[in-house]
């Protein structure tokens, strides 16, 4: 279904070798950049609320075309002080907790659902539907990109949100495609009615799928609830992302729902959040926990256990791995070192060569 929440080995490995410096930790009690990100929203910048919901079949209207994730709720935090602090370069960075956290502004408007659903459960019957195992719909967190030359640096609060009026959003959610480039997810469900975006419907991957402590699955959310995002460091493409951020120093997300609006009357089941501009929002706007340690990267690609040498540890790994092939309960693709199914002489070569060496 999902895959991208289920961590590889290659992330575990790479998280599971920071080294011994204290680990960095930022936290935000306010975002720098909250933004309601929809496109007849004639405050940007100074709305004191964002909805989040969607617009499923009545996506061209009126001459008029909307994203099936309609409205969604942008946040940025800064994150330069910190990161200038760090006792190692942005590339040996490596993210072993984030969490970021907003705030229900609408009392009961929405049921909880604590888990992913797929896009054909948006569909009716006769489209290829199929039924929704739960009530209600997820909140979900992607990466955010951009378009029509604007990138995060200049895409802010009151930035126009598309080329036009409504049409082509400059910033819109992404996640990552099967060859690691991101992907607008903004019509999931029915694939991009303008051309602007994927053609065809697929299942995105969320960063995160919003989480609610104090709120049962199913049941209706009351104002003042926080729902809490955790991001799935362990995926390569989100830790690069990430680190991206942690170069850059300015970390973009955009939450977003597919839960129902009904079309022009602003009607529907979907949740609303505290901006930081809303005047009764102290203590209730976008929280950003970050966690960020040092990992230097080994330079030997013998050295499996990441502690700097080649050695007997090591050595077990690859005899494991000796003389197995693609599909081999045995088979190690991080020994297979020239990449062609098996592990064989030609990578004991490898490993020989590596053997015995502690400068990694």
């Amino acid at each position: 279904m999902n895959n991208r929440l289920v961590p590889s080995a290659f992330s575990l490995a790479l998280i599971g070798a920071v080294s011994g410096a204290s680990p960095i930790t930022i936290s935000r009690s306010q975002p720098d950049l909250d933004r309601w990100n929809y496109p007849l929203n004639a405050t940007p910048g100074s709305r004191t609320a964002a909805s989040v919901f969607g617009v499923i079949g009545a996506e061209m209207t009126d001459g008029f075309t909307f994203d099936q994730r309609d409205a969604q709720f942008l946040l940025g935090f800064d994150l330069a002080p910190e990161i200038e602090t760090a006792m190692c370069p942005a590339e040996e960075l490596v993210v072993t907790e984030a969490v970021i956290t907003i705030t229900v502004s609408n009392n009961n408007n929405f049921v909880y659902d604590s888990s992913y659903d797929l896009y054909t459960s948006y569909l009716q019957m006769a489209e290829g539907g199929t039924p929704d195992a739960d009530p209600g719909r997820p909140l979900e967190m992607f990466g955010v990109d951009y378009r029509n030359g604007f990138d995060q640096s200049t895409f802010v609060e009151n930035t126009p949100f598309g080329l036009l009026a409504w049409e082509s959003r400059n910033a819109f959610p992404v996640d990552f495609d099967a060859n690691g480039d991101t992907r607008d997810v903004s019509n999931n469900v029915n694939g991009s009615p303008t051309g602007i975006g994927p053609l065809d419907p697929f299942d995105p991957s969320p960063f995160a799928v919003g989480q609610i402590a104090t709120v049962v699955p199913g049941a209706l959310v009351p104002a003042n609830t926080l729902v809490s995002f955790t991001i799935d460091v362990a995926d390569p493409e989100v830790q690069e992302y990430l680190r991206s951020a942690l170069s850059s120093g300015e970390l973009r997300v955009m939450v977003t729902s597919l839960q129902f609006a009904a079309f022009q009357s602003m009607e529907g089941a979907f949740a609303a959040f505290y901006t930081k501009e809303n005047i009764f929002s102290s203590g209730r706007r976008a929280t950003l926990s970050l966690t960020v340690e040092c990992a230097p990267q080994s330079n030997c690609v013998a050295d499996f256990d990441g502690d700097g040498d080649v050695d007997l540890g090591d050595f077990g790994v690859f005899g494991s791995a000796f003389n197995s092939m693609t599909g081999d309960l045995n088979y190690n693709a991080d020994a297979d070192f020239d990449g062609d199914g098996d592990v064989d002489l030609g990578d004991f070569g490898v490993f020989g060569g590596e053997f015995g060496r502690s400068d990694c």
